[in-house]
């Protein structure tokens, strides 16, 4: 249901957020209207790295995105649920944080039932939504789905508030690590530094960065 302004800023959401994960990350697209599509149909029912080939890859794919139909968030959720459970079963992945963003102009449907399958009373999935558009009619609804699955709500009306609205949900999962005192070391990928060649080495050199 998606369109015009609504639809672009949905785009921009979604790479924003694929811009925010890196090689530990496990990742998938899954695009819904009346029925349930992935968006790379060879990535059909799992979660592939999210190394910079498969992060590009799906840019270009959310960028073809058109929209058709009215979107059953439910029929979205579910599959959602089952991939990264099936994920989790099997010892898949970075066995670490487990995520849904959900990206919508609006939800009416009841989800309790599909949490309840799912992801309740444990709630090892955290749910982020994202209420796309400055129409407020369905914020409630989102935002219950949020806050019942230890995630996040926001509403993005223009394109200037996807960068900081999505970073929203780093902070949420970096929580229980910094209670606990965790701290992962991460190694950047490698890049070439033009500010070195500038100044002292004369040719470009690869780096990577830790923090």
């Amino acid at each position: 249901s998606m369109k015009g302004l609504r639809l672009t800023i949905a785009k921009h959401t979604i790479t924003t957020i694929l811009d925010t994960l890196g090689e530990n990350d496990f990742v998938n697209i899954i695009a819904y209207n009346d029925y349930v599509h992935y968006v790379e149909p060879c990535f059909k029912g799992t979660l592939v790295q999210a190394d910079l080939d498969n992060r590009e890859h799906f840019k270009l794919l959310v960028e073809e995105l058109q929209a058709k139909g009215m979107g059953k968030v439910k029929k979205g959720m579910k599959e959602a649920f089952r991939i990264l459970n099936q994920f989790n079963q099997t010892g898949q992945g970075s066995l670490c944080n487990q995520a849904i963003m959900l990206i919508s102009d609006g939800a009416m449907e009841d989800f309790k039932t599909v949490f309840e399958d799912y992801n309740w009373p444990d709630r090892k999935i955290r749910v982020f939504t994202y209420l796309i558009g400055r129409e407020v009619t369905f914020a409630e609804n989102v935002k219950w789905i949020a806050c019942n699955n230890k995630g996040y709500y926001t509403q993005i009306s223009t394109l200037a508030d996807v960068q900081e609205n999505v970073m929203e949900y780093l902070h949420v999962l970096s929580r229980p690590m910094v209670i606990n005192h965790d701290h992962d070391i991460i190694w950047t990928e490698a890049y070439m530094d033009s500010a070195l060649f500038a100044s002292q080495a004369q040719s470009l050199l690869l780096m990577t960065t830790v923090a």
